[in-house]
């Protein structure tokens, strides 16, 4: 199998339902390079200019389901902060768990299925579907799985 790049992976990774928290430590401030790694699953990118300090801080708050950019990556551009596609609308204030769930119900799982793949309650799940509506601004569950594949967020 030839070697995949960083995006590449993440990619890999979130199509087999692996949803590691991942961190993207990069030479490339390019904001096409930024904006795929985020499109893929990436919870927060990094330039490797970045001080030991940043880099700690940065593994501290993804691994804790925050997002993380670094101040040069923001100052590219205030879409980066909150996730806004031109196209799509404002997506930022989805939480890591809630991509998960958006993506799981976007590939026809269950509300048992995702509880039971993610470790956790039905009504949990029903709790993360109800406020990706709202975030998202749908009424229903076709609503939140076609927002999902009309903006690329599944396959």
């Amino acid at each position: 199998m030839p070697r995949l790049d960083g995006i590449a992976t993440v990619e890999k990774m979130r199509l087999s339902r692996n949803f590691t928290p991942v961190l993207f430590l990069s030479v490339h401030s390019d904001l096409h390079i930024i904006r795929q790694a985020i499109h893929v699953g990436g919870n927060g990118y990094l330039l490797k200019c970045c001080s030991i300090n940043d880099l700690v801080e940065a593994i501290d708050k993804v691994s804790n389901g925050e997002d993380h950019f670094c101040p040069e990556v923001l100052q590219l551009t205030d879409t980066l902060k909150k996730k806004r596609d031109v196209n799509t609308g404002l997506v930022g204030d989805l939480t890591s768990r809630e991509w998960q769930v958006l993506k799981m119900l976007a590939d026809d799982m269950t509300n048992e299925e995702i509880a039971n793949e993610l470790s956790i309650s039905i009504r949990t799940i029903e709790g993360y579907r109800l406020s990706l509506k709202n975030k998202l601004q749908v009424n229903s569950l076709a609503g939140i799985v076609k927002f999902a594949y009309r903006n690329g967020y599944c396959e």
